[in-house]
């Protein structure tokens, strides 16, 4: 899903520092997140324009929070944009567990031309604490193949014209 040429940006996360493993080797494309982890993971390719978000590190995690990291979002152009979740509803859309990540979330949503949400099967039928997004605002779901264990819910993203990508 990723081309040359593109700005990609990559939401903090373990699904997503799976992805930027897989983009380690790739040359001719920028990179932003807030995701301390995936830039280090990023860090040694030259051929990567990486932009690391500015920022408050969020207590026991890797990822930087806050006002300074969604200003500087606000002023950047992104093809592509990889979101990560806690739970994802067909009722409750896109959830998470943490309040003080919603702000920036959100502005991922508002500057990406393209959003695609990586979340496994076990995020879904799932509520968090906050309401990220509805799924109407995700051009593509990544999951995988424990996806088909949930056929009515699988069945019901399809008939909301979403794009599920499954990796197996």
């Amino acid at each position: 899903m990723v081309e040359d040429g593109d700005t990609i940006l990559l939401d903090s996360g373990t699904t997503t520092l799976m992805l930027a493993r897989e983009l380690a080797s790739f040359k001719n494309i920028t990179v932003i997140t807030n995701d301390i982890m995936i830039a280090m993971t990023l860090s040694d390719n030259d051929d990567i324009q990486l932009v690391m978000l500015g920022g408050q590190r969020r207590k026991g995690v890797y990822s930087l929070i806050g006002p300074f990291a969604e200003q500087i979002l606000n002023q950047l152009n992104v093809d592509k944009a990889f979101l990560g979740a806690d739970s994802v509803d067909l009722v409750h859309g896109i959830t998470n567990s943490n309040i003080e990540e919603l702000s920036l979330k959100k502005t991922i949503l508002d500057i990406s031309q393209k959003t695609i949400l990586l979340a496994d099967s076990s995020k879904f039928n799932n509520v968090g604490f906050v309401k990220v997004a509805d799924l109407e605002r995700i051009d593509t779901i990544v999951t995988d193949g424990g996806i088909r264990k949930l056929d009515p819910l699988l069945d019901q993203l399809r008939d909301m014209n979403v794009d599920i990508r499954i990796a197996d």
